[in-house]
This record gives structure tokens, sequence and C-alpha cells, in this order.
């Protein structure tokens, strides 16, 4: 089983490659939520292996990535765990944030791995030009086919990181409060652009998107950005520093 959470698609990309040349199976951790609640659960078949795939968000998981890890009940015996993370250059030290979260259920983290793709923080800066853009997609092929690789052969101890420097100062610290400060959503807005297609009330994790009947955000956010980069139409904007701003998505969801 691979749980993946995916704002703008990178990491649903690499999960279903993954899941492609292992034979496995891809749930999404924001279907499965709404499908168990507060509690979901995992009892693997026969040397059936669990996988995390997720975007690093400020050097670090996703609260609702580690929310679900740390509610998530795993049943029985497991021959294997691993996580995968997307980011636009480092991830930090956040393997050993989901090795935490693992040991507190007696469990371990057997892989390790991470994948360089384009960033989808618009709300903090520029996404990348095309061509840049491009290449990295291009680039982070090879790279997805050695974690898959390794994956499918149960390689244990493997990691394959992009930790970056200052790793335990960043995600030590400014992780926790980008997760605590940063993540607001008073100033989403749309603009007389938006034609109410009720996309980012789809899209949205955390089910805070509501048309009345232009879109209004309630206070729940994990920052995903699915909304602001997904809409077909470009009329949502977060403050004074996105409009003229690319968006970003990847190609699978175009």
């Amino acid at each position: 089983m691979i749980y993946v959470f995916s704002g703008t698609g990178n990491s649903l990309h690499a999960a279903r490659v993954i899941a492609a040349r292992t034979n496995d199976v891809v749930t999404s951790i924001a279907a499965e939520r709404d499908r168990t609640g507060k509690f979901p659960s995992f009892r693997p078949n026969a040397d059936e292996a669990l996988g995390f795939v997720f975007p690093i968000h400020a050097w670090g998981m996703p609260r609702f990535v580690a929310d679900f890890i740390r509610d998530l009940t795993i049943e029985g015996d497991i021959s294997y765990i691993y996580a995968v993370s997307t980011c636009g250059a480092e991830e930090g030290d956040t393997p050993a944030a989901v090795e935490k979260l693992l040991r507190q259920k007696g469990r371990s983290l057997d892989g390790a791995f991470s994948v360089a793709m384009p960033d989808n923080y618009v709300i903090g800066m520029d996404t990348k030009e095309p061509e840049r853009r491009d290449r990295m997609l291009s680039e982070a092929e090879p790279r997805i086919a050695r974690i898959a690789e390794s994956i499918a052969k149960r390689e244990k101890g493997v990691r394959m990181p992009l930790r970056g420097k200052g790793a335990p100062f960043k995600s030590g610290f400014i992780h926790p409060l980008f997760s605590r400060f940063m993540i607001r959503t008073a100033p989403f807005r749309v603009t007389d652009a938006c034609i109410q297609c009720g996309l980012c009330a789809e899209i949205c994790p955390v089910h805070t998107i509501k048309l009345d009947p232009l879109p209004v955000w309630g206070k729940a956010c994990t920052q995903c950005l699915a909304c602001i980069n997904r809409c077909p139409v470009e009329a949502i904007e977060y403050g004074k520093g996105t409009p003229g701003r690319r968006r970003y998505v990847h190609p699978d969801l175009r």
C-alpha cells in the first residue's frame, strides 16, 4: 500500500511510478481520511510493503501527513516501511521525523528517499520558468526509478536523501514555526475571473473551501496550494504577492 498526499501532482506522480514498478496500490491520504475518519488502519497482505509519499513543506512533513501517520493503526507483521518525499531542493531532517512517529508504534523506517521536483510555493516566490521546470521533471524520472527499484528489492537501511545544509535547524526550528504561524487562510481571495466551477472546493483535502456562491475559505488549511495552482482560470490569489506569478501543476494533472 502506498499512501500519498499531493497538492499539485509531484508526489502523486512519484507514487504512481513506484506503484507501477512494484505492483502496488496508491491510496490518497485525504480520501482515506474521509473514508475512515479519525482512526485509519492498515493490515498488510503477505509481504506487502507500506509506503508514504508526500511533499516537503518548509523542510518538514505537512502536518496533514504527520497527523495521518500518527493516527494510523498498523496491524500485524509488516516486512518493509518506507517514505518518499518530493521537494524543491531539500527535505531537511524529515526522515528522522517519520522514524520518530513509527517508533511510537513499535515500527521502523526501512527506506527513506527524496526527489527534487518543481516547487509549487507560489505564495512565497514565483514558480520555476518552463525550461527549468521541464528539466527538473526530466531529471527526476531516473531517480524515481532508482527509488522504485530499491523498494521492489526491499533494501533495508537505504537512504537517498536531499538533506541540505543546516537540516536539524531547518526541520527542528523553522518548520515548526512555519506550521504554527505561516499557514493562514485569511489572505486567500478570488478575483472577478472566477467561474464558480467548484474545483477548488472539490480538491481541498481538508474541505475548508465552500462556494457561497464564490469560494470562501474556512480556518483549516494544510497549505498544499492545490486551490491556487490548479484553478483553471487563475482566479485565486494569496495576499498581494501572487498576481502575475506562474502557477505550477504537474503535467499528469493538467
